[in-house]
């Protein structure tokens, strides 16, 4: 997972609410969207967590291949 992903379904989500004018679904967009900001930041900050951790090469191989890391 990478920011162009987060990126594409925000903008996914962006062009939808841009046709939208009803109340309850623009809120649930919106939220949608602000909800997609929090998992990116906390995405990052697993990232960096991993970064700094003291982890031998076998487990980051294994992480990287199941997708936990880039």
């Amino acid at each position: 997972m990478d920011k162009k992903l987060f990126s594409s379904i925000d903008e996914m989500l962006e062009s939808i609410q841009n046709g939208v004018t009803n109340d309850e679904l623009l809120f649930k967009l919106r939220t949608a969207r602000q909800s997609l900001v929090v998992l990116e930041e906390r995405y990052a900050a697993g990232q960096n967590a991993i970064a700094r951790s003291d982890i031998d090469q076998d487990t980051l191989d294994s992480l990287r291949e199941l997708g936990y890391i880039e």
